[in-house]
């Protein structure tokens, strides 16, 4: 795909308010979108009216409508739909997912129940966009209690939401609000200047941290809270109008659906993005696949729509070819391929497809080599791979050496995302490295093989460093996973060849590590000279 432009269609799963920003964006710059949504009764006024602003061709807009399948890589997904209940084929670029989220009163976890009195966060911000609504529930000094946080963390846009909600109904109801929580957090950003005017306007704040308060109602229907003071160290009675109770927001019931076709991986709370340094802001582990909005985290509407303003650029990019760094994709020998498909289920960016036989389609390969160290044939090449590297820096040493002024002769082995970084601070920073240490760029340590890592000691190294990813820092998100795996089974088998296993060593590493990395040299090093001299059986 380098130098070549894409069809200029994007297709946007979700009507979120990043959804319907990024449609905006995207058709004032000339590309053509297709927002899908899976609720039957969905409202795109919104986003006619904005488009009705410009000259620019509407959106496609399917309601009713949920993914069946997707077939091709980036530039040329082929979409198959069902929407209203006929089947419907699209051809894209690119895939935005901008599913917005689930929110649950957590009524259970106070053993309440709803009720006129008893509202959930989302009623009572309903009511105060409601004029009508809130004169009609809400009265000059009325007073109306929040619960949040007492059982389980609230998220920061939680938190955000309800100080929001006080301030209004303090400044601009007449009511009076108290807020129970546990652990009030206010590092986000605004919550302490919000918190402050809170304050400032009358808002109540009343830790709780050993026990959730009792709720009880009285003959004129108002509630009761009972609660143990952590300042008086009493127990005090609050008589309130309303209570509110906060919510825990999840990601929507599609995005299952969603990640298992389009075979994405998905954090451990379901949102579509893992939990990788790699991945911020929007990518996914598949490339053309966007995850914005809350489709992969919890966000706020200014930080959702900065997400859509990061897919406008991201989906520029891409289909002027400038989303990827130029480099070589993985490649498949037709006549030494078994047809094994290890590379199918191997491949982390899913850029293995198969026709009559497995091949890589090279825009969707990210170059990280694990096909190439797991593949039984060797049938898989890749330009900078271990091998081609290694053999022009591992050079094979004749003849024993004498214990007399020993430097031991080390290969170390770096992942060019971090470790290999780190190297290079180390080094430019001055911190002191071994003499006798070849360092070995790898694309990712998941392309680092058994028999890599024996070669090295066959051409008579001293010792061996594996530095890899930090866990959950890979960008494959399998290398660090396959090179433990290898390691750990490597080292247990090295007394068999008459080696100490001490000769193997693997360590974690970020890019900004340089101290850390010269230090796991120069121990390395002092360990082989108190060993000696390699000497194989």
């Amino acid at each position: 795909m380098q130098g070549r432009s894409l069809i200029k269609k994007t297709m946007i799963f979700g009507n979120s308010l990043c959804a319907l920003d990024l449609a905006e964006e995207l058709v004032g710059m000339g590309i053509q979108v297709t927002i899908v949504s899976r609720d039957p009764c969905c409202d795109f006024s919104s986003l006619d009216k904005r488009s009705d602003n410009t000259n620019r061709k509407k959106p496609e807009r399917l309601s009713n409508t949920r993914l069946l399948a997707c077939h091709g890589a980036v530039g040329n997904f082929k979409v198959f739909l069902d929407s209203d209940g006929e089947r419907v084929s699209k051809t894209v670029s690119n895939i935005v997912i901008a599913e917005d989220y689930q929110r649950a009163p957590n009524f259970s976890l106070y053993n309440l129940k709803p009720s006129k009195a008893l509202l959930s966060l989302s009623a009572m911000m309903e009511i105060l966009d409601n004029r009508s609504r809130r004169e009609d529930l809400l009265s000059d000094g009325k007073k109306v209690a929040f619960f949040t946080g007492l059982v389980h963390e609230s998220d920061p846009l939680i938190h955000k939401e309800i100080m929001r909600s006080c301030l209004t109904l303090q400044s601009d109801v007449g009511a009076q609000t108290y807020l129970f929580t546990k652990n009030l957090k206010v590092a986000d950003e605004g919550l302490e200047i919000l918190y402050k005017k809170t304050r400032e306007a009358g808002t109540i704040y009343i830790k709780a941290l050993d026990s959730v308060p009792e709720v009880g109602e009285e003959k004129n229907r108002s509630r009761v809270i009972t609660y143990y003071d952590e300042i008086t160290r009493e127990r005090c009675r609050l008589t309130a109008d309303i209570i509110v109770v906060d919510e825990t927001i999840h990601p929507s019931n599609h995005h299952r659906n969603l990640a298992e076709i389009l075979n994405i991986d998905a954090d451990d709370l379901g949102f579509l993005q893992a939990d990788n340094v790699h991945r911020y802001n929007l990518f996914t582990n598949r490339v053309g696949i966007f995850a914005a909005g809350p489709s992969r985290a919890v966000l706020s509407p200014i930080d959702q729509r900065a997400d859509a303003h990061s897919g406008a650029i991201q989906t520029m990019a891409l289909m002027a070819g400038k989303h990827r760094k130029a480099k070589e994709s993985a490649l498949i020998d037709g006549g030494a391929c078994i047809r094994c498909l290890t590379c199918y289920r191997l491949c982390p960016y899913h850029a293995v497809f198969v026709n009559s036989r497995p091949y890589i389609e090279p825009d969707a390969c990210e170059g990280c080599g694990i096909c190439v160290a797991e593949c039984p044939r060797q049938a898989i090449t890749l330009e900078s791979s271990l091998r081609r590297v290694l053999s022009g820096q591992v050079k094979k040493e004749g003849g024993p050496r004498i214990q007399q002024d020993f430097a031991p002769r080390i290969a170390a082995f770096c992942c060019a995302r971090s470790s290999m970084q780190a190297m290079e601070t180390a080094a430019s920073l001055g911190y002191p490295l071994p003499d006798q240490m070849d360092i070995v760029e790898v694309p990712c340590a998941g392309n680092l093989s058994v028999e890599d890592i024996l070669g090295a000691f066959n051409n008579n190294y001293d010792g061996v460093l594996v530095l890899s990813c930090h866990k959950g820092n890979c960008h494959s998100e399998k290398g660090y996973s396959l090179i433990v795996k290898r390691t750990d089974h490597l080292t247990d088998r090295l007394t068999t060849i008459g080696l100490e296993k001490e000769r193997l060593q693997r360590y974690t590493l970020a890019s900004n590590m340089g101290r850390e990395c010269a230090e796991i040299c120069t121990r390395f090093r002092d360990r082989l000279v108190a060993l000696g001299p390699i000497r194989l059986r």
